[in-house]
């Protein structure tokens, strides 16, 4: 995982919601 601040793991890799995981 990169840099995971208040993302959700199990959130689409293409959602906003991460924090650039896998965008």
């Amino acid at each position: 995982q990169v840099h995971i601040k208040h993302v959700t793991i199990t959130a689409p890799h293409h959602s906003p919601n991460t924090d650039g995981i896998d965008p």
